[in-house]
């Protein structure tokens, strides 16, 4: 078995020594989810609330996370995290749930917000959950209960 945890690897180009890549990956740890915490739930205006991440330990890839949201619909919608830039997704009401990874790191990491955001008119009045949860487990990194 891998070591859980970060891997840093670099490619050298052999005669001249140079750095030709460099990255890392993260192997997870399957059976333990990662801690976390949403830090702040800002309202920026009637329309925009965004969640800010705390710190999230050990470390995690956003494609091992996914995000639950349920509005005052009562509707569950579940987005599932990738590290590419559109992590973004429509409930019912048209309210747009967007991950965004600030660093671009790849990482689920303190300073990344969830941003719902509706785009006509105000976001549904009532209690709102977010769960960000691990692929491997189900189990809840992260979460904020709040009303509109």
């Amino acid at each position: 078995d891998l070591t859980k945890g970060p891997w840093l690897f670099e490619m050298v180009h052999r005669s001249t020594n140079t750095i030709v890549s460099k990255g890392s990956i993260i192997v997870p740890d399957t059976d333990t989810a990662p801690t976390g915490s949403i830090s702040a739930v800002m309202d920026v205006s009637e329309s925009e609330v965004k969640l800010m991440l705390g710190t999230i330990s050990p470390s995690t890839e956003l494609s091992y996370c996914y995000v639950e949201v349920l509005g005052p619909d009562m509707t569950v919608h579940t987005m599932y995290l990738n590290d590419t830039s559109s992590m973004i997704m429509l409930l019912i009401d048209d309210t747009q749930v967007k991950m965004v990874d600030a660093d671009g790191n790849g990482l689920m990491n303190s300073g990344d917000y969830i941003d719902l955001r509706k785009w006509t008119g105000a976001l549904a009045e009532g209690q709102w959950s977010v769960e960000i949860k691990y692929v491997f487990t189900g189990d809840i990194i992260a979460y904020a209960y709040f009303p509109i």
